[in-house]
């Protein structure tokens, strides 16, 4: 991820979500914006078919719409190690 800024997964970058869920999935897709792998209106519409009641988690629904293949999957994966990696190296 060269050139990437490492961002907390756990804290989303916009504070206006609700519910557990919600939050996860804005998380989520916060990541996949700062990776590259999905675009802003792609997550806010991802985000909108969960919010009118598909109960699906929100790769399954972007990987459903094609907005994400497995080469983006497996950056995100990456991403995610690398973060644990850098933040609780320490304590293992």
């Amino acid at each position: 991820m060269q050139g990437v800024n490492m961002i907390d997964p756990t804290q989303t970058l916009d504070a206006s979500s609700t519910g557990c869920k919600m939050h996860t999935s804005r998380v989520v897709g916060d990541l996949l914006i700062k990776i590259g792998a999905m675009t802003g209106q792609q997550v806010k519409y991802v985000l909108r078919v969960q919010a009118e009641g598909d109960s699906r988690r929100f790769g399954e629904i972007a990987f459903s719409l094609h907005y994400l293949r497995d080469d983006s999957i497996k950056r995100y994966i990456d991403y995610l190690e690398k973060w644990m990696q850098k933040n609780y190296s320490s304590q293992l």
